[in-house]
């Protein structure tokens, strides 16, 4: 008989992190690409889109090793 697969919990705080990232990341893409305007006016330094991008990686990190971090320890329990 196949044991019971408990589902991964997500804390709220990684998804709101995430979130926030893949904001940051798709406002730096789209700015980079030239299809938005917004941002070149309020931000100071030229290569701003690199900065949103960079840090939407860092607020999107913790996320995904959270989720490699369960990965591993699933595939590490034993099945009976």
């Amino acid at each position: 008989m196949e044991g019971k697969k408990q589902p991964v919990t997500i804390p709220a705080h990684l998804l709101i992190l995430d979130v926030l990232g893949m904001v940051l990341i798709g406002l730096g893409a789209a700015e980079l690409s030239g299809t938005l305007d917004f941002f070149a006016g309020l931000i100071p330094f030229e290569h701003y889109h690199w900065v949103m991008i960079f840090i939407g990686i860092l607020l999107t990190a913790p996320f995904i090793f959270y989720l490699v971090k369960s990965a591993q320890g699933v595939q590490n329990t034993p099945s009976e």
